[in-house]
This record gives C-alpha cells, structure tokens and sequence, in this order.
C-alpha cells in the first residue's frame, strides 16, 4: 500500500460542520475537534401564545416506541402499510428527561415560531434570501396530488440545542415545502442533547405543520455520538440518521437512550419516486434546497451534495470548505491534499488567506466544473444539505452504518456513498452552486450570510445558464483505489470496496 506526503492547509486546523465535530486519529491517539455555537441573544416576542393554547404533550413527556413494523412505509401503491406504536405518557415532571420547564423555555419556543412560518419574519436574524424562481423550480411541484397522499418528498433534519437557529434552519425549508405542496411533503425531526427550549418549540410547529398537511415526525433522544470511542461515535452518527429515516425504512432504532417520539402524523405514507432531502444545523435560503432537488432530478443523480464552508475566525477572508474527511473525487482523491500541522503552524496559517482554487487539483475535469460552478461526480460527498434517492434504503439495499471490523475507519456518509457505489447507485454528485455555511459561532455572528457573501446565491451562480450545460457525463464505474484517511496524517490508498462482505 503506498503512502502519501501532503501540503497543509488552513482547513485542517480546526475543520468542523457546525457543531458536529470531525474525528482525528494519529496512530493510537484520538482527538475529537469540535465547535460549539454561540447562540444569538434572544429576540423580542412578536406572536403572544398564552400557555393555555400550548398542546397538552407540552406538560409531559410522550415516551414512545415501535413494537413492530410489518414492512416499509415507502408504498408502492399495491402494498398496505401497517405498523404498531405503543405511546406510554408520563405526567411526572421529575423524570430525568424532563426536568421542570424554565418559563423562558415556553418564551423562546413561541418566539421561534413566528419566523420560522413567515419569511419576511425576520425579527431572530433570519437570513435575507432572494425570493423562489417559479420558472426553474415549477417542475418539481407534482401536476397532481399522490393518490392516497403518498408524499413526494421527505425532509429529514438533526438538530441539537439551536432554539435561536430554528428560524435560520427551519424557515427555509417551510418555504420549500409550502412551494411544493406541504400535502406532497412530509417532514422528519430528530433532535438530541437539548435542554434550550428547542424541544418546546418543535413540539409547537406541529400544530402549524398538522393544519398546513404536512406529515410530520418528530423524535428525540440523549445517544451522544461524542461520549465514548471514535468508532462508536461513526455507529451513534449513523443511528441518528437512522432515526430520521424511519418514515422510509418503517424500521424503529432501539436505543438506550430515551428514543422518544413525540408526535407522528397519521398518514405519512410515501410514494416509490421519494427524494429524500437531509438538512443538518445551517444558515439556508429556500432556492438551495430547491436547486439541490432540481439537480437531483435534472441529472438523474442518486444523490447530489451541496457545498459546505466555514471561516477560521471572523477576520478570516477566505471560506474554508469543511468536508474534507468525508469527500473523495471521481479518481478516489481527498478533494485537497493536505497533512496535520503542528498547532504552531495551524495558528499561523489561519491568518493567512487560503482561496480554494486548488480543490479537486488533482482531478482536472472536475476541478473545471467546479471553477465554473457546474455539478461534478465524485465518489463520496458529506454535506450539511443533501438530496438522494429513497429506493436503495426502502429495499435496504443500503443504509448508515459504521465501519466494520477490518474497515477502513470513516465517517458514515463515506461509508454511504461506497455502498451506494456497490449497490448500482453511482451517481453521486456535488452541486457547487448551492453553498451553505453555519448560521453561527466561530464564522461570526451571520456565518451563512458571509457564506453567501463570499461564494454567492444561487440565483446568482446560475442565471442564464442552460440546463444542457450542466449536465453531467456520467461514469458508471467506481475508482480502483481510494485514499483511507482515518486521521489526517494517517492517509492510505485502498481498493474502492475493501472490506466488502
């Protein structure tokens, strides 16, 4: 196996996705890089609820799990879908899981509310965005309801601790879901580790979203993916995402750790043709949500990624692109070479300013799609925005896991993208246009709007392009090699499907 030496850059000092720390090994010492958000102060209210209209699920804890799933809820039309759940109520208030909800709590939760359902709400710092093109996008809102309303289009969002970003996170996509049809869309919330007020609030939006008709699921539970080793923090990662999919796979994940379901529409059945969109804790504009499933359709694509940035520090100039570990080009490549630094020369080199002109270098056809903003295949994406097909997960031709034993050490959208690749759904794709950055933290206080700042709006990055421009050729075969990397210093080239079984 041959070994490669690598030039440093920025990006590798302090890379996280918002919030989500990227693990780091060198030979037998982990180190575990994360960020935390520093929340916005909170906004004045501007939509009074007494507590009396608060649902009564809000003054105790809904405790719920599946006994038996009989098979999956992605209908193809012939097949009835059934499914058991027992709910198991807990009025009292001293369960560790529910400790007595601070005032403020119910106070944030209801000023969320309000710009989350409004987009020119922008009473939270909501991001400024452009409004929805009908022309580009009129395609992906079906002629017809589904019959049986089978939803089209299945959102699914982990959040954690973020009661002052719903409005940034989750505005947006209301937006695209009332643009779609709210009754073509169904929606999948899983929110961990949260003591903010975020919980409340979730549990608020389900009257909206009920009334909209809008399928809605929303779980929670404390499994922390950064308690513990690395390798079980890949498996917890992939079980939260697991979770989300539960709508799709009508597979419930047992934990440990108090997964709750707090409310689940009645009718959440979805159609064969379902887009799954992903959507972690960013700042976002509608049309990127839209433009990521356009894609997805335009291209025939099983999955498509946006890109995700992030600034070293407030003065830094250049956005850094954060996806390194889990992102391999179409010739098996990182995306950027690069090697550790020591903590002197990390320091150093974040003041200096960094383009990413070199992204994809060593992958000539790519590296010019992506300088003139056009979608690229590549093996493996990571992103804080994604869209992919359901299929592949409804036959359980392929879900999100860790690394098995011998494996490669990865993250859990790697591990995606390689068994996708195996299982004939190859056609992966970044989506450069659609550029997305963390609402908060170490990017400053508008993190996704110097985001756009820097790398531009999607209206911007493709008006006046022709749609024949951007289409992909397609290459149906996986690279032979592809570089491991479970620290990065520790960089390997091994054969695409190692570890097969």
């Amino acid at each position: 196996m041959s070994k490669r030496r690598f030039g440093s850059f920025a990006q590798v000092c302090a890379l996280f996705l918002c919030g989500l720390p990227i693990v780091t090994r060198l030979g037998h010492l982990s180190t575990v890089i994360s960020a935390r958000n520093s929340h916005q102060g909170e906004a004045q209210r501007t939509s009074p609820i007494s507590e009396t209209e608060l649902p009564q699920s809000q003054l105790r804890w809904d405790r719920g799990y599946h006994k038996k799933a009989s098979q999956n809820i992605l209908d193809d039309g012939n097949q009835e879908a059934e499914e058991t759940v027992e709910i198991i109520r807990h009025e009292d208030s001293s369960d560790d899981r529910n400790p007595a909800l601070a005032p403020d709590f119910f106070a944030k939760a209801r000023t969320s509310i309000p710009p989350i359902l409004n987009p020119h709400d922008m009473s939270l710092n909501r991001m400024a965005c452009p409004a929805i093109n009908d022309t580009r996008y009129s395609h992906l809102r079906p002629l017809k309801s589904e019959p049986d309303n089978r939803r089209k289009y299945l959102f699914t969002v982990s959040l954690q601790q973020c009661i002052n970003l719903l409005p940034s996170v989750l505005g947006p996509l209301i937006e695209v879901i009332r643009y779609l049809g709210p009754q073509n869309c169904a929606l999948s919330i899983v929110l961990r580790n949260s003591t903010d007020g975020t919980l409340e609030a979730l549990r608020l939006l389900a009257d909206e979203l009920e009334r909209l008709d809008v399928g809605y699921w929303l779980s929670s539970t404390n499994l922390d993916p950064n308690a513990g080793p690395d390798d079980d923090r890949i498996r917890k990662l992939a079980l939260l995402r697991t979770m989300a999919l539960e709508p799709i796979t009508g597979q419930h994940t047992e934990l440990n750790d108090n997964n709750i379901i707090h409310h689940k529409s009645s009718n959440i059945r979805l159609a064969p043709d379902t887009t799954i969109i992903s959507l972690a804790t960013v700042a976002i504009c509608a049309k990127d949500i839209l433009e990521l499933i356009h894609q997805h359709a335009h291209q025939s694509a099983d999955m498509v990624c946006a890109m995700d940035w992030w600034f070293p520090s407030p003065q830094h100039a250049h956005a850094q692109f954060s996806s390194l570990w889990s992102s391999r080009a179409l010739d098996g490549n990182l995306f950027t070479e690069i090697l550790l630094p020591s903590s002197q020369d990390c320091m150093k080199e974040k003041e200096e300013a960094e383009p990413d002109l070199l992204l994809l270098a060593s992958y000539p056809a790519s590296h010019a799609r992506l300088q003139a903003k056009l979608p690229f295949q590549v093996f493996a994406c990571h992103s804080s925005l994604a869209a992919y097909a359901a299929q592949p997960l409804a036959d359980n031709r392929v879900s999100f896991r860790g690394p098995r034993d011998g494996e490669c050490f990865q993250g859990e959208t790697q591990l995606f993208c390689k068994d996708m690749w195996r299982a004939g759904f190859g056609r992966i794709a970044v989506v450069p246009s659609v550029n997305v950055g963390c609402p908060s933290g170490d990017s400053g206080p508008d993190g996704g709007g110097r985001v756009k700042s820097v790398k531009g709006f999607v209206g911007d990055l493709v008006g006046g392009k022709e749609d024949e421009e951007d289409r992909i050729v397609w290459q149906g075969e996986p690279p032979e090699r592809v570089v491991c990397m479970p620290g990065f210093g520790d960089q390997t080239w091994l054969a695409w499907d190692e570890g097969q079984v």
